[in-house]
C-alpha cells in the first residue's frame, strides 16, 4: 500500500526560519518484506522539486527504515520551530487497523498485527507533532490500489493477523483545530498508483501546488477534481479542513485558466449531476471533463433530467466525432499538426476556449500560407476548413452552437471558393456533410429558414459531386439524405405536400440502392426511415389509407431486418413504433379490433425492452405510451373497465418517473394527458364529478406548460381538448355559462394553431369540434354551425377529411336546417 501524506503548517513569524518554508519529503520504494512500489520515489522527488521552486527548504529522505524516519521527524521538530511553513510529505506503503492509520518504513515486518504496529508510524502521531510546533497543519493521504500484504496487485483487502483486519484504505479522521486533513480518495477506498511515473494524486499536486493566487484549500479542490477527472470518477480525494487562516503558495494573477475554473466549478455540483455526467461519459468511453464543461457552461443543471441527458449525449457525440477526426487527420504543415494536437489535449481537459484558440491559430497559418498556385491553394484551403470544422466540433461539445455555426459557415465558404478547382471526391463529400451539420445546428436553434438554406447548398454540393462521379453509390445516398433533410424542414414549416415530394425522392434513391446492395445496413436503415416518414406525412394530411400502407411497409421492413439481428434493441423499437402508428391509423379509421392488436404488439415489445434495462426512463415511457394506446382501443370497443385499467397503468408509470424527475415538462404533459384519458372513461361511466376532477387536474398542468411555451403546438392542442372536455361536463350538469366559457377557451387556442397550417387535418377537425360545441350552448348557433361546415368543406376539397368523419357535412346541414329562420 502506498500512502502520500502532505502536511502544511503556517506559522506566525518569529525566530529561526521566521520567514522561510521547510519541507521534509519521504519516498519509500524498496521494501524488504513487502511488495516494492514503482512510483513512490519518483513522486517524492517531483513533489520536492515543486516545493523548492515555491521557496521551500527541502529535506529529502529516500527508502528509510523506522529508525531513520523517526530521526528525520525529530530533526523536523527541532529545525521547524517558528518557521512560516513546515511541510511533511510521505510516499510509500500504509494501512489502517481499527481506525488507526499507519505509515510503513522499508524494514516493516508482517509477522503479526502487533509487529506491524510496532514497526510503523502513526499518522495521528505525526499530526500531533506538527500541531505542537505550528499553528496550522495540513495532512493529505494517497493510497495506491495494491495491497502491501499480498504478492500480487489483485487484492484490495488486507489480511487478518491475530484476529485483526488490516485494510489498504485509510480511516476518516476528525477535524482538529488548525489542521487540514485530506485523503487522495474516500475513506476506506484505495487509490491508483499511476501508469505514467506518478500517482494521479501526486501528478495533481505537482500540477496545482503552484497555481497563482489560490488559497491552499482551493488548491486542494483543484487537486480533488483533477484526480477525479483523470481517473474518470474512480477516485475522488477527501478533505477535512479546520484551518483558521489563509496560505497562498504562489502569487495571484488576474484570472485562472479555463481548466482550473472548470475544476473549481465541478466541486460545487451535487452527486446526482455527477452521476449523470459519469453515466454519459462511461457510455461514450470518454473523459469526464468535456461533459462537465458542457454541463456547467451551458447551464444544463436548469434543464429537466431528460433534456439534460439528451444534451449530454449530444455533447458526448460531438466530442467523440471531433476527437476521432483530430486523431485521424494528417496535415502537411508540422506546425498545423502540433496545434491540432494541442487542441486535442485541451479538449480532453474540458478547456474549450484553449482548444478553439489552437484551432484558430492552425486555420490562420493555413490562410496566411496559401498561394495562388492551385495545388497549394487547394491543400491549404482544405486544411483551413478542416481546422474550422474541428473548432465547430469543440463548440458543439461545449453546446455553444452559435460559435459552431460561425465556424462551419466559414468552412463552407472555403469549400465553395475552391469548388471549381481540382478537388478530390473525398473532400467534396466533406463539403456535403459539413453543410448537413450546419443545417442541423440551425434547426436546433429554431432557424428553419437558415436550415433550409444550408440544406439547399448541401443539395447543390451533392448534385455536383454526383455529376463528377455518376457511378458512386455513396454520392447517391448522400443526395437521398439531403432530400430527407429538406423534407424535414418542409414539415417544420407546415408545407406537407412539399415534404411528401422530397421524401418520395429520397425513397426512390434509397430503394434503388437497397436493391443493388441488400446487405448494406446503412441503406436498409434509410429505407425504413423513408417508410415511416411517408406514413407520418400522409397521416397528418388525413390520407389514412396511404399512411397505413407506409407504416405497414416500414413494419415489414424492420421485421425482416430484425429476423437477422434479433438482439438489436433499436430495430425492436422501430418495430414497436410502426405497430403503434398502425394502431393510431386504425383508430382513426374506426377499426378498434385491428388497433387493439397493433397496440398490444407494440406494448409487448416495449415491456420486453424495459425488462432488459428497468432504469432506462425512455423505455419505461414507451411502456406507458403503449398502455395508454391499448386503453384508447378498449374505449373505442366499448370496454370501459379495461380501458380505465390500461389508462391507470399508463398514468402510474408516468407518476413514478415524475417522482425522480419532477421538472421534466415532457412527463408533466404526459401526466396531464393520462388524467384526461381517465376522466374520459369516468365520464362515459356517468361519473361526472370524478371526470371533472380529472379534467381540471389535467387543465392545471397544461395551462402552466402552455404559459411556459406558447408556441408548442402539442401542448396547445392538449389544452384545447381539455377545455372542450370540461365544457362537455358543464353542459351535462346544466351549467351553460361555464360550458360556453370552456368552449370559447378551446376555440381561441385551436384557432391560433390552425391558422398556422390550414392543411393540418387534426387542427382543422378540432376547429369543427369547437364551433359545434359553441353552437350547442352559445347565443349564435347558426354562425358556429356555418363556420364548422365551411371548415369541413375545405377539408373535403383538400382531401384531408378522414373517412370516419364523412358524416359531418350531413350532420351540420341538418343542424342548420333545424334552426328557426333568422336565428343568429
Amino acid at each position: 500500500m502506498k500512502w502520500l501524506v502532505l502536511i502544511w503548517l503556517v506559522l506566525a513569524p518569529a525566530a529561526g526560519l521566521a520567514d522561510g518554508r521547510l519541507a521534509l519529503v519521504f519516498g519509500n520504494d524498496r521494501y524488504d518484506h513487502l511488495r516494492p512500489l514503482a512510483n513512490a520515489g519518483a513522486d517524492a522527488d517531483a513533489v520536492a522539486d515543486t516545493l523548492e521552486a515555491l521557496g521551500f527548504e527541502v529535506l529529502r529522505e529516500r527508502d528509510r527504515d523506522l529508525r531513520r524516519m523517526r530521526r528525520a521527524l525529530e530533526d523536523l521538530e527541532y529545525d521547524g520551530q517558528d518557521a512560516e511553513v513546515v511541510l511533511v510529505y510521505f510516499a510509500g506503503h500504509g494501512f489502517e487497523v481499527a481506525g488507526d492509520n499507519r505509515l510503513l518504513p522499508v524494514d516493516a515486518v508482517t509477522g503479526s498485527i502487533e509487529t506491524l504496529i510496532e514497526g510503523s508510524l502513526s499518522l495521528n502521531d505525526i499530526r500531533t507533532l506538527v500541531a505542537r510546533i505550528a499553528k496550522v497543519g495540513i495532512v493529505l493521504v494517497d493510497a495506491c490500489r495494491e495491497d502491501p500484504f499480498v504478492a500480487s496487485g489483485a487484492g484490495r483487502s488486507g489480511v487478518a493477523l491475530n484476529g485483526a483486519q488490516t485494510r489498504p484504505g485509510f480511516a476518516a479522521v476528525d477535524k482538529a483545530e488548525g489542521t487540514l486533513v485530506g485523503f487522495a480518495t474516500a475513506p476506506g477506498d484505495t487509490a491508483l498508483d499511476g501508469v505514467d511515473g506518478h500517482s494521479p494524486f501526486a501528478s495533481a499536486l505537482i500540477r496545482h501546488l503552484a497555481t497563482p493566487g489560490l488559497e491552499v484549500r482551493s488548491v486542494l479542490t483543484l487537486v480533488q477534481q483533477e484526480v477525479y477527472d483523470r481517473t474518470r470518477g474512480d477516485q475522488l480525494p477527501y478533505v477535512e479542513s479546520a484551518l483558521p487562516r489563509l496560505f497562498f503558495a504562489a502569487q495571484a494573477q488576474d484570472q485562472l485558466p479555463e481548466r482550473e475554473r472548470l475544476l473549481l466549478a465541478m466541486a460545487g455540483l451535487n452527486p446526482d449531476l455527477r452521476a449523470e455526467v459519469e453515466k454519459a461519459a462511461a457510455a461514450a468511453n470518454m473523459p469526464l471533463a468535456p461533459l462537465y464543461g458542457a454541463l456547467i457552461g451551458a447551464g444544463l443543471a436548469r434543464e429537466s433530467a431528460d433534456d439534460r441527458a439528451r444534451m449530454l449525449i449530444d455533447a458526448a457525440r460531438a466530442y467523440t466525432e471531433t476527437r476521432e477526426r483530430l486523431s485521424n487527420l494528417a496535415a502537411q504543415d508540422a506546425e498545423v499538426s502540433r496545434l491540432r494536437d494541442t487542441a486535442a489535449e485541451r479538449l480532453d481537459l474540458g478547456d474549450f476556449s484553449g482548444a478553439m484558440a489552437a484551432l484558430d491559430l492552425a486555420a490562420a497559418r493555413d490562410r496566411d500560407s496559401g498561394t495562388q498556385l492551385e495545388a497549394n491553394l487547394v491543400a491549404r484551403r482544405l486544411s483551413e476548413a478542416e481546422s474550422l470544422t474541428l473548432k465547430a466540433g469543440v463548440a458543439k461539445t461545449a453546446l455553444d452552437y452559435p460559435v459552431a455555426v460561425a465556424a462551419l459557415t466559414q468552412a463552407a465558404a472555403l469549400h465553395a471558393g475552391i469548388a471549381g478547382l481540382d478537388v478530390a471526391d473525398a473532400d467534396r463529400r466533406k463539403r456535403t456533410w459539413l453543410l448537413a451539420d450546419l443545417g442541423e445546428i440551425h434547426r436546433r436553434l429554431g432557424a428553419t429558414d437558415a436550415a433550409m438554406q444550408s440544406y439547399s447548398e448541401m443539395q447543390a454540393a451533392a448534385l455536383a459531386r454526383l455529376a463528377a462521379a455518376p457511378d458512386t453509390h455513396e454520392a447517391e445516398y448522400d443526395l437521398a439524405a439531403t432530400y430527407d433533410r429538406i423534407g424535414e424542414v418542409e414539415v417544420l414549416q407546415g408545407d406537407l405536400p412539399a415534404a411528401q415530394s422530397w421524401y418520395a425522392k429520397a425513397y426512390e434513391i434509397t430503394a434503388r440502392l437497397v436493391a443493388l446492395e441488400p446487405d448494406n445496413q446503412k441503406w436498409q436503415r434509410g429505407l425504413g426511415v423513408s417508410f415511416f416518414r411517408a406514413g407520418e406525412v400522409r397521416f397528418w394530411q388525413g390520407d389514412l389509407q396511404g399512411a397505413l400502407t407506409a407504416y405497414s411497409q416500414g413494419l415489414e421492413h424492420s421485421q425482416r431486418r430484425a429476423a437477422l439481428a434479433p438482439e438489436d434493441a433499436a430495430l425492436q423499437r422501430d418495430i414497436a413504433a410502426n405497430h403503434t402508428r398502425i394502431g393510431d391509423v386504425n383508430i382513426a379509421l374506426g377499426e378498434g379490433i385491428a388497433a387493439l392488436g397493433a397496440f398490444r404488439a407494440a406494448l409487448e415489445i416495449s415491456e420486453a425492452l424495459a425488462a432488459l434495462d428497468p432504469a432506462d426512463a425512455a423505455r419505461q415511457r414507451d411502456v406507458s405510451v403503449n398502455h395508454g394506446r391499448v386503453g384508447v382501443a378498449y374505449q373505442a370497443l366499448g370496454d370501459l373497465p379495461a380501458a380505465l385499467g390500461a389508462y391507470q397503468d399508463s398514468f402510474d408509470i408516468i407518476e413514478q418517473l415524475l417522482t425522480k424527475d419532477p421538472s421534466n415538462t415532457g412527463l408533466q404533459s404526459e401526466s396531464a394527458v393520462g388524467q384526461g384519458l381517465i376522466g374520459q372513461v369516468l365520464e362515459a361511466q356517468s361519473d361526472l364529478p370524478g371526470a371533472l376532477r380529472a379534467y381540471q387536474a389535467s387543465k392545471a398542468i397544461q395551462e402552466r406548460l402552455v404559459a411556459q411555451d406558447p408556441s408548442n403546438g402539442v401542448w396547445g392542442r392538449d389544452l384545447s381538448v381539455t377545455y372542450n372536455k370540461i365544457g362537455g361536463i358543464k353542459r351535462k350538469q346544466g351549467d351553460a355559462t361555464a360550458a360556453y366559457a370552456a368552449f370559447q377557451a378551446s376555440l381561441a387556442t385551436v384557432q391560433r394553431f390552425a391558422d398556422r397550417d390550414p392543411s393540418q387535418a387534426t387542427w382543422q377537425r378540432d376547429l369543427v369540434v369547437s364551433h359545434y360545441n359553441l353552437a350547442l350552448v352559445g347565443p349564435t348557433p347558426r354562425a358556429h354551425y356555418s363556420r364548422a361546415l365551411e371548415v369541413v368543406e375545405s377539408m373535403i376539397e383538400k382531401g384531408i377529411l378522414a373517412p370516419p368523419d364523412a358524416f359531418l357535412p350531413g350532420l351540420l346541414r341538418k343542424k342548420l336546417d333545424a334552426l328557426p329562420p333568422g336565428s343568429p
